[in-house]
């Protein structure tokens, strides 16, 4: 005996004959392709959202770079954002930008914190790095030598990144602006 299929609103259901016996389904999700479209344009928007900058990040940028000091950035990011990065307030305050899905390295894997001190001609040693404490990244940039430093700010949920936020019990800040304490401006 042959299959039994059935398409329900883009699902198909596929019963083969054994299952008909125990009423057993297999469910196979087949999205059409304006759904897919759809989804892709949904993501889009909300990374383009999470783009703006926060109070006082921009003043503190430019602050930064007013000391002479060089600013990077290093993201686990997507190439949705990396498209869209152009566009945003950011690019101007930084003097280099890495994206995980460009350089094929993730934080927090050493050699993207060692790419991007020698993008900026600086050594480790000498670097503060700021993070939320996602994908381990606090750890990778200590590891190679620099000052990290995990933001918390005030409003945040400390269960926003779950299990992705690791434990830090390294020195901390509660928003960027307080980051110049670190750098005496």
């Amino acid at each position: 005996m042959s299959e039994t299929q059935r398409t329900f609103a883009n699902i198909t259901v596929i019963q083969t004959p054994a299952e008909r016996d125990t009423a057993g389904w297999q469910f196979i999700y087949a999205p059409a392709p304006d759904h897919v479209a759809a989804a892709i344009e949904e993501y889009t928007q909300m990374q383009n959202r999470r783009l703006v900058p926060r109070d006082g990040v921009l003043e503190t940028l430019t602050a930064i770079g007013g000391q002479g000091l060089k600013r990077g950035l290093i993201s686990n990011a997507s190439q949705v954002i990396v498209n869209l990065w152009p566009d945003t307030a950011f690019p101007p305050y930084f003097e280099d930008s890495l994206f995980s899905c460009q350089v094929k390295i993730v934080k927090p894997d050493p050699a993207i914190y060692l790419l991007a001190c020698n993008h900026l001609g600086v050594s480790p040693a000498d670097c503060l790095y700021v993070g939320d404490g996602g994908a381990n990244e606090l750890t990778g940039a200590a590891t190679v030598g620099m000052t990290a430093v995990l933001l918390v700010p005030v409003h945040d949920d400390p269960t926003a990144l779950g299990a992705k936020r690791q434990a830090w019990d390294g020195q901390q800040v509660a928003s960027i602006p307080d980051v110049l304490s670190f750098l005496g401006v």
